[in-house]
């Protein structure tokens, strides 16, 4: 079993042998960009139609607030 992190979706658990997970993973890094968080200003690697990094949504819906 592998860890990968993504700025989208957070930490993923794979298990090498299912290979729909791993092909997800590497199509979403594909298609990420490099931007800034509307949020934490942190350059991240996201999907080009997204603004904030998972840290902070994971945060907001944890009720924090920005």
């Amino acid at each position: 079993m592998s860890n990968y992190y993504d700025d989208n979706f957070g930490n993923y658990e794979m298990n090498e042998d299912r290979d729909e997970t791993v092909e997800f993973y590497h199509e979403v890094q594909k298609r990420s960009v490099w931007k800034v968080c509307s949020i934490c200003g942190e350059r991240v690697k996201i999907m080009s139609h997204y603004d904030k990094c998972n840290s902070c949504c994971d945060r907001m819906e944890n009720g924090w607030q920005f």
